[in-house]
């Protein structure tokens, strides 16, 4: 049996030479002196940089093999915690297997991707083992470095590592049936449930060189029909930036590599016609992930040249952005050992019991005559005293923050608690703030900056770095402050979607400013040397394409083996000394050979002029190009013909190049190229591209120097915590004394340490660790799952000091916000009663408007429904969703805005599950236009769960939000807040799973969004199973009207489907009515006629064509025509459906849930347009009771019962009052007579009689609510006692 384990380069043929003797200048990119350096410019292999003391020289050999089952690390524990690399039993697992991390590779390699051998994961808390033993004062830092660089790593790995281990599986041991097709299948799913688009038949097509990307692959593949066209560019496949991976399976020895690419460039089947496509094949340009690689470059040049023969597939990870966690690995990789982290004494002390929670003043403050300037924080109204913290104070403040609070709350617009926490964020170094939902947390944020701003030395002012999660929070961060009078802003990074942020952004402000004459000298040069190597990079990349020679892969073999023949081409070259003619002259020499090779005669040269300029990338007709002029083309083609005149002079030996017939030439040409061989060729090429990165890499560090100038003159510097990993060099540049953390509490851990630059004496978290934690994708390590409290990668850093692990550890004491100013306070008292009993209310909530059309403004909406089932066979089988709580929230969400109350952004829908989140918005697309976060809607796409066009709305910024109704997942709805928030709870089971709502945290931010009303959908029962739940439930029960319940008790019954049918018919209706104002005639004719159909489909498919048929009938005749005689539609029922219905057997049930409709119509109609005294009315109300007595005389032979609706039907006056009365008083004796043939208990008929009592006394409204609880609760429930469907209604003595 064939091992199939990772791939092994061969040895490089490509000599290796000593920095020594290699010109230092041209191995930087560039050497003015050409040719003529006395230094050798040989394109060859040089040693790497020399490693440091501490790092590993060892070359861990690949071992691990690929095998055909489906993938699983081990039979027991997930995670190993022996150690990393020999610290192991059994030595190591990979070879990416490495003791420190600044040796380990942020890409799983190939033996690591085919490892199944549990990874070492290192636990979180300081008082467990961990195998880096060190002492002193750095320990600490060590250890939580490496802790947090490893657990960091896998979450962002193992997805990758998982699906490259699928594609291997597929390249390798492919399923019998799997034959490629025009249209095969290209979306995969690996057993663990993670999403991949493979894509097969990968050609190589040509090698490109990017100018800032170094070397690109252009490639193709068997495109599905699916994606032909334009319909790839819609796909949001290959986006530009993403990450994809080529697996390869080496066809001699058999062994698997994995090379991971960046998209450049998405290609339809269109841009491939050209090349043979046919319509079949598209194309993408990719660029190296690892473009230090040097093994990575080599091997792809090697199968792309035919040097080795493989096939490939080509792996697109849905939406994955190395960009994303690269920089963060690569930034904790960089402190590791390196630099001081500040304080480090709180965040990773050496022993975490000896702490001393007493935090100093920041070290700025202590300086003499320093004091916080806080006049920027005044009120308006506020006399004008001099308002300061001087260090003398801020000492007290340290100590005691209750000082200064008075006067803070005073004379500035601070409330209670914003006055405390900015007295303790201004006295100490390293300061927590706490804020509850709603309680100002941004406005505090923005105070403390003003503060800091207004207060430092001109003369030694640094810029305050302010940092969120999000861009989203950024951009409103610094709008804030904008709007407050800061406007000396920078705003890094590239994610912002606002157009306010572009005069603010790096690019833009560095363009503004004059460079000095030394900034420009320094950066002229690296950028000369990339453009230099960017334009060798192309002529061997066209080298390549064309399997031809150029003179820069020709130009080392004739030095080496040529001399003489190589001096003749050389005496075509002459350097000058300026940088205009050096980029001309770098390929000049390659001119001459092109004319040789091409059977030109050298003396004819000075005709070629047009030629020529082509050549070196200039426009003949207009004689302009990128550093080259006129002028310097001219002469230098003046300079070649002058030496040119001169080769028989030089030629020392034998004949003269130019001598050569074409055959003689071509000959030579295809000789060289035999004696050069493709493997030394495209190692040439692999040299350049690394090069060029160095290249690069000086060039950036000159750019560095500007932005760097650029930045110090700024108040304020904005970026996300990942943007603070990208610009760390550069930031670290500027000495930064002060950071603020918005969004702390969401920041992980790994993310925060990468803001601590060594110069930081003051940090300022702003956040709540009791909201969302951080997002991670593995779930093994989160704290919210069992085995993952000993990792707690989702845990910040703000919680892990305010609520410490480790036993002995005392926590950090945040300061706490306390007044909130979003909720009324009925919906506020969830908050107090579950995580924040101090929190306070501000005035205006007390304000807030009633929900129109809704009796109270909390109300919980209770079921037994069960959820849906998961299909295995489904994309989205990973997720929950329920169909009976879209069906209720999409009914609600049109009830609401029928009112005219209320436009569709005052709403907002939330649900934890992205099933759940997937099934509203394919419910509610077709009624109104759906808003979804960009994060949402791309996790719905990505996941299967929406295609494009289901999911085409989103974004902030590219679509106006007014008329727009916002569907979100509760996780990307903090910091977000409506005036009604609707909750689906979805979970709905008999296993007691509550699921994702069990963690306090994801309660605490679904509770806390709405400001004016919030109604929740979903099992109370199994809520309840979770303790926060069950306080949430308890303090719904304990006001009036505001938690409905529909108890489900069927089972057993004879009728069983059937009564299921009519429950879904009765509690979809019902829950309706209770709502106090009624909506049009449309809305609740069509909730009834999805009631019926839902209760129909549980019992006959004939009976269910018939009863959608009479109730079409009736909406349209009511709807169209409900100002005519609602006699029209009394007719049809009786004539059509009982006639129809009754011929069926075993169909009373369908009888009375038309009697209940019909009876819902009229109470409609009553109180629509038709005039109360209309004799039209009367006649409807007749032929009611008659269709009642019509029924009771076929299957109940009650006479008694039809008598007396006789009766009541030709006694009443009123004719307002009576058509209510009609249907109540016929339901009360249809229920009295179900009661003695189902229940036939003395309790039963007692219960009918308070009933009906209670019926005949009450006024319409209240009689239909009683009236359709009785109607259900007889049927379903054979015992009343355990009834509970109107718990708050009193009953009346029967007598």
């Amino acid at each position: 049996m064939v091992a199939f384990a990772a791939h092994t380069l061969p040895q490089p043929v490509l000599p290796q030479r000593s920095t020594r003797s290699l010109c230092e200048r041209a191995l930087a990119g560039f050497c003015p002196n050409g040719e003529h350096c006395d230094r050798s410019h040989e394109i060859c292999r040089v040693p790497d940089k020399p490693l440091d003391p501490w790092a590993s020289t060892q070359a861990i050999p690949p071992f691990n093999i690929l095998l055909p089952e489906p993938r699983i690390l081990a039979h027991g524990p997930l995670f190993d915690h022996e150690g990393p690399g020999s610290y192991c039993e059994g030595d190591y697992r990979h070879d990416n297997d490495h003791i420190d991390i600044r040796n380990i590779d942020i890409l799983p390699t190939m033996d690591e991707i085919l490892s199944l051998r549990p990874p070492y994961m290192p636990y979180k808390d300081f008082h467990r083992p961990h195998f880096l033993r060190e002492s002193g004062e750095n320990a600490g830092t060590s250890r939580l470095l490496d802790t947090l660089f490893r657990q960091l790593r896998y979450d962002s790995t193992e997805q990758i590592i998982d699906v490259c281990y699928r594609a291997c599986q597929i390249l390798t041991f492919p399923p019998q049936e799997d034959i490629l097709t025009s249209d095969y299948q290209f979306s995969h799913a690996t057993p663990k449930g993670s999403r991949f688009m493979l894509f097969r038949d990968i050609c190589f097509e040509e090698s490109l060189f990017h100018e800032t990307k170094g070397l690109v692959l252009r490639l193709s593949y068997a495109c599905p029909k699916f994606l032909r066209g334009r319909w790839m560019h819609s796909s949001g496949l290959f986006e530009q930036g993403m990450l994809v991976a080529l697996v390869g399976l080496d066809d001699i020895d058999h062994a698997l590599s994995t090379t991971f690419f960046e998209v450049v460039l998405r290609e339809s089947t269109d841009a491939m016609n050209a090349r043979g496509g046919n319509g079949q094949r598209a194309s993408i340009q990719l660029s190296f992930a690892q473009r230090d690689s040097q093994d990575d470059v080599r091997r792809m040049l090697y199968y792309a040249q035919g040097v080795l023969k493989g096939r490939f597939v080509l792996v697109d990870f849905p939406k994955l952005l190395l960009a994303g966690f690269s920089a963060t690995l690569k930034q904790l990789q960089n402190q590791y050992h390196k630099y001081r982290l500040p304080f480090a004494t709180h965040i990773a002390p050496s022993d975490p019991r000896s702490v001393n929670l007493k935090i100093e003043p920041p070290t700025y403050t202590k300086s003499s005559g320093f004091s916080f300037d806080l006049n920027s924080l005044r009120r308006q109204d506020a006399r004008k005293a001099d308002l300061q913290m001087t260090s003398v104070e801020l000492d007290l403040a340290n100590g005691s923050p209750e000082i200064f609070r008075e006067q803070l709350e005073t004379a500035t617009t601070l409330d209670q608690g914003q006055a405390l926490a900015l007295s303790q964020n201004l006295s100490r170094g390293l300061t927590f703030t706490q804020g509850p939902p709603g309680t100002g947390k941004s406005y505090l944020g923005v105070s403390l900056t003003k503060a800091v701003v207004s207060s430092q030395n001109c003369a030694n002012a640094k810029p305050v770095l302010a940092v969120c999660m999000t861009n989203h929070a950024l951009d409103s961060f610094l709008e804030d402050l904008v709007k407050d009078g800061i406007t000396q802003v920078a705003r890094l990074g590239a994610g912002s979607k606002v157009e306010w942020t572009r005069p603010y952004t790096l690019r833009e402000l560095s363009h503004k400013i004059k460079l000095t004459q030394l900034e420009s000298h320094n950066l002229l040069r690296p950028r000369i040397r990339v453009e230099a190597l960017h334009r060798e990079g192309t002529r061997w990349c066209e080298s390549l394409s064309t399997s031809d020679l150029s003179w820069c892969s020709v130009r080392n073999h004739l030095t080496e083996n040529y001399s003489d023949i190589y001096r003749q081409f050389l005496a075509l070259e002459k350097p000058e000394h300026s940088f205009e003619g050096h980029r001309a002259i770098r390929h000049a020499g390659g001119f001459g050979f092109h004319c040789w090779k091409s059977g030109l005669d050298i003396r004819a040269l000075n005709t070629l002029s047009v030629e020529f300029a082509t050549y070196l990338g200039v426009d003949p007709s207009t004689g302009d190009t990128s550093g080259s002029g006129t002028r310097v083309i001219e002469s230098l083609l003046a300079e070649i013909v002058s030496r040119s005149r001169n080769l028989d002079a030089i030629v020392s030996s034998g004949t003269s190049i130019w001598s050569m017939s074409p055959t003689e030439r071509t000959s030579m040409v295809e000789k060289w190229k035999m004696e050069i061989g493709p493997r030394k060729f495209v190692e040439q090429l692999g040299e350049i591209h690394r090069r060029h990165q160095v290249a690069l890499l000086e060039k950036k560090k000159a750019t560095q120097d500007i932005d760097a100038r650029c930045l110090e003159s700024r108040q304020v510097i904005g970026l996300t915590t990942t943007a603070c990993a990208t610009y760390w060099p550069l930031l670290h540049r500027l000495g930064l004394k002060v950071i603020i953390c918005e969004e702390a509490g969401e920041v992980m851990e790994a993310h925060t340490l990468c803001t601590l630059f060594p110069s930081i004496e003051h940090a300022i978290f702003i956040g709540d660790p009791l909201q969302l934690r951080p997002q991670i994708t593995e779930r093994a390590l989160s704290l919210e799952t069992k085995g993952g409290r000993d990792y707690r990668l989702d845990e910040s850093l703000f919680e892990r000091l305010m609520f410490p692990s480790t036993p002995g550890v005392l926590p950090i004491q945040p300061s706490q916000l306390n007044l909130q100013r979003r909720m009324h306070p009925d919906i506020a008292d969830i908050s107090r009663a579950t995580l924040y009993p101090y929190l306070q209310d501000h005035d205006s909530t007390f304000k807030h408007p009633a929900v129109v059309g809704m009796a109270n403004r909390m109300y919980w909406f209770d079921h037994s429904h069960s959820e849906d089932p998961l299909d295995s066979r489904s994309a989205t089988f990973k997720s929950c969703s329920n169909a009976f709580e879209v069906e209720m929230v999409a009914g609600l969400v049109q009830y609401l805005i029928a009112g005219n109350a209320y436009d569709l952004q005052d709403v907002a829908i939330l649900t934890p599950y992205n099933g759940q989140l997937a099934a509203l918005t394919k419910r509610l697309r077709s009624t109104c236009s759906i808003w979804l976060s960009e994060k949402d809607r791309e996790t719905l796409i990505d996941g299967g769960f929406l295609s494009v066009e289901e999911a085409a709305t989103g974004g902030r910024v590219q679509i106006d939000l007014i008329n727009m109704l916002r569907i979100a997942t509760i996780d990307n709805f903090q910091g977000e807040e409506a005036k009604i928030i609707i909750m689906s709870t979805v979970r709905s089971n008999l296993d007691d799973r509550v699921g994702f709502l069990k963690t306090k945290n994801r309660v605490n931010v679904a509770c806390s969004r709405a400001r004016d009303g919030f109604y929740i959908i979903g099992n109370a029962a199994l809520m309840r199973k979770v303790e926060m739940w069950d306080r949430i439930v308890s303090l719904t029960n304990k006001r009036p009207a505001a938690m409905f319940s529909l108890a489900r008790k069927a089972s057993g019954h004879a009728c069983e489907p059937a009564a299921q049918g009519i429950h879904s018919a009765i509690t979809t209706c019902t829950s309706l009515l209770i709502l106090p104002q009624l909506s049009p005639v449309k809305f609740h004719v069509e909730r009834f006629l999805h009631a019926v159909t839902i209760a129909t489909r549980d019992y006959t498919r004939n009976a269910a064509i018939d009863a959608r048929r009479y109730v079409e009938t009736a909406v349209e005749t009511v709807w169209c025509h409900y100002h005519r005689s609602i006699c029209l539609v009394v007719t049809k029922f009786h004539s059509s459906a009982v006639s129809a219905l009754a011929k069926k057997s075993n169909v009373l049930i369908w009888l009375r849930v038309f009697r209940y409709l019909v009876a819902t119509l009229l109470m409609i109609s009553a109180r629509t347009r038709i005039s109360p005294s209309s004799v039209q009315n009367v006649a409807a109300s007749n032929c009611l009771v008659d269709i009642y007595a019509q029924g009771l005389a076929q299957f109940a032979e009650t006479h008694q019962a039809i008598h007396l609706a006789r009766v009541i039907a030709t006694r009443s006056a009123n004719v307002a009052i009576s058509v209510f009365h009609y249907a109540t008083r016929a339901c009360v004796h249809l229920v009295s007579n179900l009661a003695k043939n189902h229940a036939n208990t003395a309790a039963a008929r007692d219960y009918v009689i308070r009933y009906a009592i209670l019926a005949s006394s009450n006024v319409a409204g209240s009689v239909f609510i009683t009236d359709s609880a009785i109607l259900c609760a007889a049927y379903l429930a054979p015992d009343f006692h355990a009834v509970s469907l109107v718990q708050n209604v009193p009953l009346p003595d029967p007598e």
